[in-house]
């Protein structure tokens, strides 16, 4: 099959290959050569986009990835150039060489709250001083789960995104969480003037919450603590049956819900705190 030129590479070697030798002599020794530096430099390349990957690159749990701006702009352009093209890849899709440049010069350039089309559905976003690395998921309705008004230690654990949703009653030691925002904590006593059923969910434009200064959009919030764009998907919210939110896990708790220690509590917590 060597001599059959219907294959690309016999038309390099035998039609191609020779025309460019005779009008230039000795250009098949140079591109030889070519091709070998090209893969030495490879190979000079790889230790140090692996460096800039251990220092630059946090995972993100629904499988992107967050890039710490600063300390990429420290490298050469070849270098994060290389890196995200790693980092599409490993999300399924692939740039060429003008996709590559573009993606370059965004992460040079861009504003705080810009976001670059990758192709595949993956998105190359800046939030302050990070960019994230992420595929679109379209939001699903299924993504809820609805919490009535149970009974003195009843419990239930759905599925949230890729989080678990607990419910549980007192003595379940979760109760640690309730101060530092990570869990969500009322007894029932409290809770009689709450409008079940209450719905856990992600956060959706227009989103609010009462403050003690007043109601505050979620996305400004989200912005004042620099919470990049990539990981506030994944952050629980609890809202009543009236869509008031009451509670953004780590973040916030609305004003006038008292948080309780004692008594029957609502826990609401992801797996990483059970």
């Amino acid at each position: 099959t060597n001599a059959d030129v219907r294959f690309a590479r016999n038309q390099l070697r035998h039609e191609v290959v020779p025309r460019i030798e005779a009008l230039l002599p000795g250009a098949t020794l140079e591109l030889l050569d070519l091709a070998d530096r090209s893969r030495a430099q490879e190979h000079a390349w790889k230790p140090l986009v692996r460096e800039a990957f251990s220092r630059v690159v946090q995972p993100l749990g629904n499988g992107g990835f967050v890039l710490a701006r600063p300390f990429l702009l420290a490298y050469h352009a070849e270098i994060n150039a290389r890196l995200i093209r790693v980092l599409v890849r490993r999300l399924g899709g692939a740039l060429d060489r003008a996709g590559t440049q573009t993606a370059v010069q965004f992460i040079s350039t861009a504003l705080s709250g810009s976001v670059l089309e990758l192709g595949s559905g993956i998105e190359l976003g800046r939030d302050f001083d990070s960019l994230s690395v992420t595929r679109r998921v379209a939001a699903s309705p299924r993504h809820r789960v609805e919490v009535g008004r149970g009974r003195r230690g009843e419990g239930a654990t759905q599925r949230h995104t890729d989080q678990t949703v607990v419910i549980e009653g007192p003595g379940s030691g979760s109760s640690r969480a309730c101060l530092d925002g990570r869990a969500f904590c009322v007894d029932w006593t409290v809770g009689a003037g709450l409008r079940f059923p209450l719905e856990v969910r992600t956060w959706r434009p227009g989103d609010r919450i009462r403050l003690p200064y007043g109601t505050k959009k979620l996305k400004k919030l989200f912005a004042e603590q620099r919470i990049v764009r990539a990981a506030r998907a994944r952050i629980p919210l609890l809202v009543d049956s009236d869509g008031a939110v009451l509670w953004v896990q780590g973040v916030a708790r609305a004003a006038g819900v008292p948080v309780a220690e004692t008594e029957f509590q609502i826990v609401v917590s992801d797996a990483e705190d059970d």
